[in-house]
């Protein structure tokens, strides 16, 4: 099953399941966001494209989150400043 946004930019993949598989941008056809669950349904994986050089540096403002981890699966050094801004 796929979902459009309401902006009709990307394209939401739901599995048989109901868990969301993957976001598609709704112009170019690419997967910007795949995601990999186990046999319980606990998210294992997610893949986000990066994009492309010329549009580095990427600013990107997001809710707060749990403690995670980030795995560069690139050939390509990664690197990543995060800043926290609190009330």
């Amino acid at each position: 099953m796929t979902t459009l946004t309401k902006d009709g930019a990307e394209l939401y993949v739901f599995g048989l399941d109901g868990r969301h598989k993957s976001t598609v941008n709704a112009d170019t056809g690419a997967t910007t966001y795949a995601f990999a669950y186990d046999a319980q349904g606990k998210l294992l994986s997610e893949i986000t494209e990066s994009p492309p050089e010329s549009q580095f540096p990427v600013t990107l403002w997001l809710e707060p989150q749990a403690p995670h981890s980030v795995e560069n699966l690139d050939a390509k050094p990664l690197r990543l400043l995060r800043i926290e801004l609190k009330p």
